[in-house]
């Protein structure tokens, strides 16, 4: 059983680097605008170190997914809906009275954020599609923890609801703290990231970077005063 279960959480660890690494891989920038810096290395397995604009960035690669996942998904929320993933088989669950009457009330508006649910009879549910590159895969804890929410707005999606929810997607999709990607995964995120309106701060307001410019470095070694 041990052993069962050891395989099993390899299998998930497996399942989840392949998918963050996929939506790294895919290149989001054009070749003409992808923004001139330089990746120095890597440290603690969590922070990239680049040379951009006579500045040295250290670059928290779980905050920067996390806000590369946000603005990408808040687009596709906006335009057409999340991109989805459909799930093989689906996943069947149960839902109380409450939790059935916000899927009824919000299915339009879950299958925009990439959810398809559909009911199996009586209570029972089917899941048929995710968000594309949600890496939990919980599926129904994690939607059950999005109804959770939907419930306390019930009668009013507010653009905050909205955006709360993107962000938690947004954070769930990213590539974690101490998983290992390579230097090209890390230049898609990079060049990703630096084209954005404001790169500086992941949807929870935690800094995708800290800044040290070369004016400053010097300060510190007393090259200049």
């Amino acid at each position: 059983e041990d052993l069962s279960n050891k395989l099993r959480e390899e299998f998930k660890e497996n399942v989840i680097k392949d998918a963050v690494q996929e939506s790294l891989i895919s290149p989001n920038v054009r070749a003409d605008d992808k923004p001139d810096f330089r990746i120095v290395g890597q440290v603690f397995d969590t922070y990239w170190i680049i040379e951009y604009k006579n500045s040295m960035y250290i670059i928290d690669q779980h905050a920067a997914h996390e806000k590369v996942n946000y603005e990408k998904y808040l687009k596709q929320f906006k335009e057409n809906g999340v991109d989805k993933q459909y799930l093989n088989p689906p996943v069947v669950i149960s839902l109380n009275g409450q939790a059935e009457a916000v899927v009824n009330e919000y299915k339009d508006n879950l299958d925009k954020f990439g959810y398809e649910i559909e009911n199996f009879g009586d209570k029972e549910y089917i899941i048929r599609s995710v968000p594309y590159n949600l890496l939990n895969l919980d599926y129904a804890d994690v939607l059950q923890e999005f109804i959770g929410k939907l419930d306390s707005n019930m009668g009013s999606l507010t653009n905050d609801t909205i955006n709360d929810r993107i962000a938690t997607m947004s954070c769930k999709a990213a590539i974690k703290g101490n998983m290992a990607i390579s230097e090209r995964e890390a230049n898609e995120l990079v060049s990703t990231l630096l084209t954005l309106d404001d790169p500086f701060n992941c949807p929870h307001g935690r800094p995708t970077m800290i800044e040290i410019s070369k004016k400053d470095m010097e300060r510190k070694f007393k090259r200049i005063v």
